[in-house]
C-alpha cells in the first residue's frame, strides 16, 4: 500500500469513493432509453442504495473532517465555512450535512444500516430523531435503547417515513409512561406496546379486496393496498392512465375512472386466457 503526503492511495474508504464516482461518471453517459421498463426499475433501485451508501460514508467522514479540525487548512472559523469555501457548497446545506454526521454519529445502528443500504436517507434521518427522543428518557436502559433500534430499523423495511415517525413516537410514549422496565409488569407493559406497534406495522403490508354483486348485475368494491405493494400499484396506475387510441384513430376520452377499470379487465383476460372465461 503506498502512501504520498501522508494519504493511503489503496485505503478502500479512499478507492470505493473514486471507484463509486468514476462508475456513475461512466453510467451517467450511457443511454437509458435502451433499457428495459425493469431495468429502469432496478436501476433507480440501485441508486437509492448508492444515495444512502454515500450519505453514510460521507457523516463518516465529516465527522473526521471535524474531529481533525481540517477547517485550520483554510483558516476558516468552522468546519461549515471549510465546506462552503472547499466544496462549494452553501451555507445552510453546509450546516445541514453537518447535523446529519451528529445525528448519524450518536445512532451507531442506523448509520450501519444505512452504510448497508437497508435505509433510504429520508428513513435514516427519521430513525436517528425517533431513537434520539429514546435515548433522552430518563428511565430507559441502554438495553432498551438497543431493543429500539432493532425495532425500528426493522421496521423501515416496510414503512414509509410518515409511518415511521408515528411507529418511533408511539415507541418514545410507551417508554416514556414505563416508569420502572425493571419491574416485570413494566417490562411487559413495554413489550406489549411494542408487539401492538409491530402488527399495525404488518397490518399496513396487508392488501385487500371486497366485492360485492351488484342486483342489476355486475360487481362493485372497494380495495386496500399495502405498504409493500405501494410502488407497484402507482406504476400500473401510471400506465393505466395514459390514452390509447384505438385502431380507428379517435382519441381516448374516456374518464380516468373508466380507463382504469378497462386496463384491469384487460389485464384480467390477459391472466386468465380464453379457456378459463367460461
Amino acid at each position: 500500500m503506498s502512501s504520498s503526503g501522508g494519504t493511503l492511495l489503496g485505503h478502500p474508504v479512499l478507492a470505493g469513493a473514486r471507484g463509486a464516482a468514476d462508475q456513475l461518471a461512466l453510467a451517467g453517459h450511457g443511454t437509458a432509453w435502451q433499457l428495459g421498463d425493469g431495468d429502469v426499475e432496478a436501476a433507480l433501485a440501485a441508486l437509492v442504495q448508492v444515495e444512502a451508501r454515500a450519505t453514510a460514508l460521507r457523516a463518516v467522514l465529516l465527522t473526521e473532517a471535524e474531529s481533525r479540525s481540517l477547517k485550520d487548512r483554510t483558516q476558516a472559523l468552522s468546519t461549515a465555512q471549510w465546506l462552503t469555501q472547499r466544496f462549494r457548497l452553501s451555507r445552510g446545506l453546509a450546516a445541514a450535512r453537518l447535523r446529519e454526521a451528529g445525528l448519524l454519529a450518536a445512532q451507531p445502528a442506523v448509520q450501519t444500516a444505512l452504510a448497508d443500504g437497508t435505509v433510504t436517507v429520508e428513513q435514516s434521518r427519521v430513525l436517528a430523531a425517533a431513537l434520539a427522543r429514546v435515548d433522552a428518557i430518563p428511565a430507559v436502559t441502554e438495553a432498551d435503547r438497543a431493543q429500539a433500534a432493532r425495532f425500528l430499523i426493522e421496521q423501515a423495511g416496510s414503512l414509509s417515513p410518515a409511518e415511521l415517525t408515528k411507529a418511533g413516537q408511539a415507541l418514545a410514549e410507551a417508554l416514556t409512561s414505563t416508569p420502572d422496565v425493571d419491574d416485570l409488569a413494566d417490562a411487559a407493559a413495554v413489550q406489549r406496546e411494542l408487539e401492538a406497534a409491530e402488527a399495525a406495522a404488518q397490518e399496513a403490508e396487508v392488501n385487500r379486496l371486497i366485492t360485492k354483486r351488484r342486483p342489476g348485475g355486475g360487481y362493485m368494491g372497494r380495495f386496500e393496498i399495502g405498504n409493500a405493494d405501494e410502488t407497484l400499484f402507482a406504476a400500473w396506475l401510471r400506465k393505466a392512465d395514459q390514452p390509447h387510441p384505438g385502431t380507428d384513430g379517435f382519441d381516448d376520452t374516456r374518464p380516468k375512472d373508466q380507463r382504469r377499470a378497462d386496463h384491469l379487465l384487460d389485464a384480467l383476460r390477459a391472466a386468465l386466457g380464453p379457456h378459463q372465461l367460461r
